[in-house]
């Protein structure tokens, strides 16, 4: 997994924004990959997640932000407090960017 800590910039209401990236080159050949990672952490979270359209190949938010799996990557955003709509679509926003910003890349 590899992890960005953003700060905010001067006047930004969140405290942070942090975004994780998973892979599966990053897993011995055979072993747990992003795919089952992601499935699990969905199943766990079964009635306390809502589904995301549009992120991605799919996506759900929950405790500790968005979930996303898109193109065999595991891509997890936080930003803050889930119960607040502001930090949601923040986090709906900043998982576009980081789906957009990986297909670039590849």
């Amino acid at each position: 997994m590899k992890l960005c800590l953003y700060n905010p910039a001067s006047g930004e209401p969140i405290p942070f924004l942090q975004v994780s990236l998973t892979q599966d080159a990053f897993f011995p050949p055979g072993g747990v990959g992003t795919a089952s990672i992601y499935k699990s952490l969905k199943d766990n979270f079964e009635g306390m997640r809502t589904d995301v359209e549009g992120v991605g190949d799919e996506a759900f938010i929950t405790t500790g932000g968005i979930y996303i799996m898109a193109d065999g990557y595991y891509i997890q955003v936080g930003a803050g407090n889930t119960s607040n709509a502001a930090i949601r679509e923040r986090l709906i926003e900043a998982g576009k960017i980081a789906v957009a910003k990986l297909k670039t890349l590849k």
